[in-house]
C-alpha cells in the first residue's frame, strides 16, 4: 500500500488529563496516570508513517498544556488538516479526548476525525453507548493501531471504502458499524523506531519491545484478548539495542522505560551483557514482567544491576495461595518473596501488581494480602491497585462455571468488549479503601479508583 502519493494532511494529538485531577493528586499519582509518560503510542504510528513514506503527518502533544480548557474552541477551530486522530492511553484523559472531537467537529464538518488508544479499547462498549461518539467521530481504533491507520489514510485518499479497515468501529452516520477484519501487530512492527520530534516533555524514552506475555496461563487475562492463539513476541536482542542507540543518540537521553506486558529473565540476562560489553552506560525499568522462579539467581539480578536496572514492576496479584492456584500465576509466595528479597539486596527497586475482586477471593483472602503487603512493605517501593475485569477469551470468560460466575453480561461482539457478572465478590472500593487505611498503607497503595468518580462525571456531561 503506497502512500507517498497520498496528498491527506493527517494530525496526530495526545490529550491531556482530566483538569479536576491534576489539583487532587501527588506528583507519584501523576506519574503512574501518565501526565510524565511520553505518549509512546502516538510516536510509534508517527515513526511507522514516516518509514513508509507518508510524509503528510503531524503530531501535537497537549499532556502539559494547562490553559486546555480555556482555548479548547480556538484549539479546534485553527486546525487545518484532512484527518485527526486522538490517541487516549490513560481513563483520564478520555473526556479531554471526546471534547476535542467534538470541538473539531462543531468547527469542521469535512475532517475525518478517529480516536484510539488504549483507554479507547478497553472502553469500546461503554463509549459505543455514548451519543457523542455518533455525532462527533468518523472512526474507532481499538486495538494495533499501524495497518488501520495507514488503511484510513489509503482509502480516505482513494475514495474506497472503510469497511476493510481492520480493527475499527466506524460510523456511517446513521449508526456504529465494526468491520468484519482484524490485524496484530508482528514482529516487524516491534522494531519501527518511535518519533519523539514533537513531544512537549521527555524524562526518559519509553520502549516495547514484546508483543503479549511470554506465560499467557493466567486464567483472568487475555494477553492479546481478541487474537487469544497469536505468539508471544519479541525483538532481537541486537534489534533492541540498535533502537536503545539510535534513541540515545538523537535525544540525548539516558533513561529507557520499557512498558511491556513481561520480558522473560533469559532476555533480560543477554540485554544486560551486550549492554554492558558494549559500554552503552544507560538506566532502564521494566514497568511490569512475572515472578518467574528464574530471577532467584543473584548473579543474574547483580547483572541487571551493572548493566543500569533502576527499578522492575512484578505481576503479584494476590499473597493468598488459594487465590494465586485459582489465577494460575507462574509464582507462588515463598519464590514471590526470595525474588523481591534479591532484588533489594541489590539495591534494585520494585513495585507490584495486586489484582482485588477475583472470583471467589473473601474478606480474608484480602486481608491476607494486606497483612503480607504490610508485614514484607520493606521489601517494594509501592502497589499497585487493580480490580479484576472480565476480559472476552480469558479463560475465565470461557468457563464462568468453574468459578462460580452464573450470569455474564450479553455483550457484543467489538472486539476488545468487556463483560462483567452480578455475583459481585465480598470486596469494593468502599471496604478496601478501609482495609488500606487499616493496615497502615495509604502510603504504598496507589491507583486506588482514585480518578472514577470525576470521570464518570465528566463523560455524562458529554451526553447532554
Amino acid at each position: 500500500m503506497d502512500l507517498k502519493n497520498i496528498k491527506l494532511k493527517t494530525l496526530l494529538i495526545f490529550p491531556p488529563e482530566i483538569e479536576k485531577l491534576k489539583k487532587t493528586k501527588n506528583n507519584f499519582e501523576k506519574f503512574l496516570a501518565g501526565e510524565n509518560s511520553p505518549p509512546l503510542g502516538m510516536a510509534k504510528l508517527v515513526g511507522y508513517l514516516k518509514k513508509i513514506g507518508y510524509k503528510n503527518i503531524k503530531s501535537i502533544d497537549l499532556r502539559t498544556d494547562k490553559n486546555f480548557k480555556n482555548n479548547l474552541n480556538q484549539f479546534a477551530k485553527n486546525i487545518k488538516t484532512d484527518i485527526v486522530g486522538i490517541s487516549a492511553v490513560y481513563n483520564i484523559q478520555l473526556p479531554a479526548a471526546i471534547k476535542l472531537a467534538n470541538a473539531i467537529r462543531r468547527h469542521n464538518k469535512k475532517i475525518f476525525i478517529l480516536i484510539g488508544g488504549n483507554a479507547i479499547s478497553d472502553n469500546l462498549e461503554y463509549l459505543i453507548n455514548n451519543p457523542i461518539i455518533l455525532r462527533s467521530v468518523d472512526a474507532i481504533i481499538f486495538g494495533d493501531g499501524e495497518k488501520p491507520l495507514e488503511k484510513i489514510i489509503y482509502h480516505l485518499g482513494t475514495d474506497k471504502k472503510l469497511y476493510s479497515v481492520p480493527n475499527i468501529i466506524y460510523n456511517d452516520k446513521k449508526s456504529l458499524k465494526k468491520s468484519g477484519h482484524l490485524f496484530r501487530c508482528s514482529k516487524n512492527f516491534i522494531d519501527i523506531l518511535p518519533d519523539f520530534t514533537k513531544i512537549n516533555s521527555l524524562p526518559f524514552i519509553p520502549l516495547k519491545i514484546s508483543i503479549g506475555c511470554y506465560w499467557r496461563k493466567c486464567t483472568f487475562c487475555a494477553p492479546t484478548r481478541t487474537y487469544p492463539k497469536y505468539p508471544y513476541q519479541i525483538a532481537t536482542i541486537e534489534s533492541t539495542l540498535n533502537i536503545i542507540k539510535q534513541l540515545n543518540i538523537k535525544y540525548n537521553k539516558k533513561r529507557f522505560v520499557f512498558f511491556d506486558d513481561s520480558i522473560p529473565p533469559h532476555y533480560l540476562e543477554q540485554l544486560s551483557k551486550e549492554l554492558i560489553k558494549r559500554k552503552f552506560n544507560i538506566q532502564w525499568e521494566v514497568k511490569a514482567t512475572c515472578l518467574d522462579a528464574k530471577f532467584i539467581n543473584k548473579k543474574l539480578v547483580s547483572l541487571l544491576k551493572k548493566s543500569g536496572c533502576q527499578e522492575i514492576g512484578f505481576g503479584m496479584e494476590s499473597f493468598s495461595p488459594k487465590i494465586l492456584k485459582q489465577m494460575n500465576k507462574i509464582h507462588t509466595v515463598q519464590n514471590a518473596l526470595k525474588i523481591l528479597k534479591l532484588f533489594k539486596e541489590e539495591k534494585i527497586k520494585t513495585n507490584i501488581h495486586i489484582l482485588f475482586g477475583f472470583p471467589g477471593e473473601t474478606i480474608r483472602d484480602v486481608k491476607t494480602t494486606l497483612a503480607s503487603l504490610k508485614k514484607y512493605n520493606n521489601l517494594y517501593e509501592y502497589f499497585i491497585i487493580n480490580y479484576f475485569r472480565l476480559y472476552k477469551n480469558s479463560y475465565i470468560h470461557k468457563n464462568p462455571l468453574k468459578f462460580n460466575i452464573t450470569d455474564k453480561k450479553d455483550i457484543k461482539d467489538y472486539g476488545f468488549a468487556v463483560c462483567g457478572f452480578k455475583n459481585r465478590n465480598e470486596i469494593n472500593y468502599e471496604k478496601l479503601k478501609i482495609l488500606i487505611k487499616k493496615f497502615n498503607l495509604e502510603n504504598k497503595a496507589t491507583e486506588l479508583n482514585w480518578w472514577k468518580p470525576v470521570f464518570f462525571e465528566e463523560m455524562e456531561k458529554l451526553k447532554q
